[in-house]
């Protein structure tokens, strides 16, 4: 079960890196390069320190956690995901 706070996933664009790797739209990711996600906040500050660097997101989606590969970031530095209201 996701965390108190953790970071929905509403959008992916479809020629993201987020979309890329599977992400979906409802995914809440729980865990972004071995580290907690607790907040969008949290992620956002994890995706711009990873830079082009490919790295293990754990995401729940349908009760179920999965482990997913992304490149967060496109080369001009935008992220790929946008948070859920």
């Amino acid at each position: 079960m996701p965390a108190a706070g953790a970071s929905k996933c509403a959008a992916t664009d479809p020629q993201s890196p987020a979309a890329a790797a599977k992400m979906q739209v409802g995914d809440t990711v729980t865990s972004f390069d071995g580290t907690a996600v607790s907040s969008w906040t949290r992620l956002a500050g994890l995706i711009q320190q990873a830079g082009d660097r490919t790295v293990q997101v754990v995401v729940t989606r349908g009760g179920a956690e999965r482990t997913l590969t992304v490149t967060p970031r496109w080369p001009t530095g935008r992220s790929s995901m946008r948070p859920a209201p």
